[in-house]
């Protein structure tokens, strides 16, 4: 990241429906069309509360891309490529929302942590963005996704929780046994017994199908339960 410049965070939720490509995949999708343009640190899957009186597709999960700009880059002209990508993409059904900041808040963070435990409205989410100049718009339906996109958001200033889908602009949809150095290269140096919470030393690991290592502190780790003879499984955790 040039000196000087704040991170760029941008956050998509709702933009799904049944049997179409997740929010993962179009977030995922639109920053390799900007690897050349748009440098992304990484992006990030968020959980939020699970209702009945919340419309979702999956697990009700938002996407957050965390860009740095380079010298002369702006966040308008981030914002104009993220609207652009997502309507062109646009799934009938969906109801699309986007919130683009470098600076987070406070109570954005407390947004996030209360979209894990309550039904939160549209309207306190408009007005919490505007309280603080936040980019915040819905593309479509009932624009339901401007409530995760902003909750999203404030999880991954915060740092967890949630779970990594890139780092520094790689994907990370593979598997098998991975060695340390590896996984060291793409900035996963912390190993956690699953059960017992110990920090491990690292060693090779057995990944069953995605690389998906957990948000804590705004740096992956990687949960692992022990494989003798030296080597661990991942395991999910959220």
């Amino acid at each position: 990241m040039t000196a000087g410049l704040a991170p760029i965070y941008a956050c998509i939720d709702d933009t799904d429906m049944p049997g179409t490509r997740g929010t993962n995949r179009l977030a995922i999708a639109i920053v390799r069309s900007l690897i050349g343009h748009w440098r992304c640190r990484s992006i990030t899957k968020h959980p939020h509360l699970r209702h009945a009186d919340i419309p979702y597709t999956h697990g009700n999960n938002s996407c957050c891309m965390i860009f740095e700009p380079g010298p002369g880059q702006q966040a308008e002209e981030l914002i104009a490529i993220l609207r652009r990508e997502m309507l062109a993409d646009f799934i009938e059904g969906s109801d699309p929302g986007l919130c683009v900041t470098s600076a987070v808040p406070r109570e954005v963070m407390d947004w996030a942590e209360r979209s894990r435990r309550e039904v939160l409205t549209m309207e306190e989410a408009r007005a919490i963005a505007a309280r603080h100049g936040i980019h915040l718009e819905g593309l479509g339906g009932t624009n339901q996704g401007i409530i995760g996109a902003l909750a999203g958001l404030g999880s991954a200033a915060t740092g967890q929780p949630g779970q990594y889908l890139m780092l520094d602009q790689r994907e990370l949809d593979f598997g098998g046994l991975l060695q340390p150095e590896a996984l060291a290269d793409l900035g996963i140096t912390r190993f956690v017994d699953a059960h017992s919470d110990e920090v491990l030393a690292p060693a090779p690991l057995e990944v069953p199908k995605k690389l998906r290592p957990t948000m804590r502190g705004g740096a992956p780790l990687v949960y692992v339960e022990r494989q003798p003879p030296g080597a661990y499984r991942l395991v999910r955790r959220d």
